[in-house]
């Protein structure tokens, strides 16, 4: 059987620009070749899953209706181009804003990688086989937890992650945007495929964003409410 290979992408500062708990859906402004970067990837056979933690949820500062909203305008906007997003996930929790349940110390909020997982067990994507892509240090450490290779971008958060990981002597590879690092993902999987090779799509087909999914728990704790799968 094929190995699936996935990108997991962080939403803000990552594939459209970073507004420090976006209120507005007329806020979403998409970061330069972000699309373009996206249908590079899906053209090299890549599943395309984003991770996102969205705390904002556990401050009060939005409902977990407004996250999913989002989503769906991202989601509609990347189908008018042809782009399947296979899952959107995001975690709601904070380990001490808010009130229980979503304060709570839960296995989704990146750096823990409990969404990675989920994704590869929801659309059997191999891990080690994957990239996470995002501006945080939160979101390398969440990739390289869940077993798959982790890329920075300058965008966003980027360029004060990228100078307190050299302060403390730690070298991670960057890159100033998500379609300079699109590049160097699809020049890195056609020179690792052996010849005649065909880059593998998820099992039984494509998911099309239009897709409306249920929620599953993912944190230990039964009484926390999910890590949420929103469907577009």
């Amino acid at each position: 059987m094929k190995k699936i290979r996935a990108v997991f992408l962080d939403r803000d500062g990552t594939l459209i620009e970073e507004r420090n708990y976006l209120s507005s859906l007329d806020e979403v402004r998409w970061l330069p070749r972000a699309v373009d970067a996206l249908h590079l990837l899906q053209a090299h056979g890549f599943v395309i899953v984003v991770v996102t933690n969205q705390s904002g949820v556990a401050r009060g500062f939005f409902p977990i209706s407004f996250v999913e909203q989002v989503h769906a305008v991202m989601g509609r906007h990347l189908a008018r181009r042809g782009i399947e997003v296979a899952g959107w996930y995001f975690c709601p929790h904070h380990p001490e804003a808010g009130e229980p349940p979503l304060r709570a110390r839960c296995n989704c909020r990146k750096p823990a990688p409990g969404m990675l997982r989920r994704a590869a067990r929801e659309l059997g994507i191999h891990l080690p086989a994957s990239f996470m892509i995002g501006d945080s240090a939160a979101d390398l450490q969440c990739g390289r937890r869940a077993g798959a290779s982790s890329l920075l971008v300058r965008t966003g958060h980027g360029n004060d992650t990228l100078k307190r990981l050299r302060e403390r002597g730690r070298m991670v590879p960057s890159f100033p945007s998500i379609w300079e690092a699109a590049r160097w993902i699809c020049r890195r999987a056609v020179a690792d495929l052996p010849p005649g090779s065909i880059l593998s799509r998820p099992r039984g087909g494509p998911v099309h964003p239009t897709t409306i999914t249920g929620t599953q728990h993912l944190c230990r704790n039964s009484h926390h409410p999910p890590s949420r799968r929103s469907g577009v």
